[in-house]
């Protein structure tokens, strides 16, 4: 009985009533059968089934079988669910920039997020990616070695994914043995390093594009703070290029 209340309630989440799931499973169990037989043994009363029956056929999860002058009612392979899951990831797709603008304007033109924990933050990594478009900059001012290790597969796929987007990454690493070992391959993504002074330490990652600053603690409680306001993003650019240009190759 459990088993069949987790598969109704898959179904549910699939965007079928409680009706049209209790009915399907019914079929499904009995094969092609009556509607009679189907409201026997769904406990749905048999005028309700013809309408579920409809539904689901609209749906493609059932069909109508006709011998000679008797009609049977089948439901469709349950492969045919995952053609609804599609049906709704490809609406959700073609209507994610209308959803997107109805989220900046909610935003307005300043928001300030606050994340705790390095698996929420991670993803921040991928959105700033986004943010670029060739030729533009980004900017970075690092402990390198202390954000790097934190998980060397997922930023050094960042790393990557954000060299496809032809962005001006310019960065500002706290020397270390890994920062200068970075440093060989700057090209290879897309890259201008350069060192601060030795006896810079720092505990943060704090990234700046167009469109936001983030400012991560690479030191536990791991905690980032995301700003997304022009006259900010602005204003740590300015201070950047003002650090850069006293900063030795």
């Amino acid at each position: 009985m459990k088993k069949i209340d987790q598969l109704e309630k898959t179904l549910v989440d699939l965007g079928l009533s409680e009706n049209e799931a209790l009915l399907y499973l019914s079929s499904l169990n009995l094969g092609a059968t009556t509607v009679l037989k189907l409201a026997r043994a769904s406990g749905i009363r048999r005028t309700t089934v013809y309408s579920l029956i409809d539904s689901l056929k609209q749906k493609g999860l059932m069909r109508e079988n006709i011998v000679g002058f008797k009609k049977t009612y089948e439901s469709e392979s349950p492969e045919k669910l995952v053609r609804i899951l599609d049906t709704k990831k490809s609406q959700l797709q073609k209507d994610m920039p209308d959803l997107l603008g109805l989220f900046n304007k909610v935003g307005g033109s300043s928001v300030i997020k606050h994340y705790e924990g390095i698996e929420s933050i991670k993803p921040i990594y991928l959105e700033t990616i986004q943010d670029v478009r060739s030729g533009e900059d980004y900017l970075v001012i690092t402990n390198q070695a202390q954000w790097f290790e934190l998980d060397t597969v997922y930023f050094q796929e960042y790393k990557e994914r954000r060299a496809r987007t032809g962005a001006r990454v310019r960065m500002l690493f706290e020397e270390s043995d890994l920062a200068r070992e970075h440093k060989k391959y700057e090209r290879n993504f897309n890259e201008e390093i350069k060192f601060l002074p030795q006896e810079t330490h720092i505990n943060v990652d704090f990234v700046c594009t167009p469109k936001r600053v983030i400012i991560f603690q690479t030191i536990q409680p791991f905690s980032a703070i995301v700003i997304e306001n022009e006259f900010v993003v602005e204003m740590y650019k300015n201070l950047f290029e003002v650090i850069w240009s006293k900063t030795k190759s």
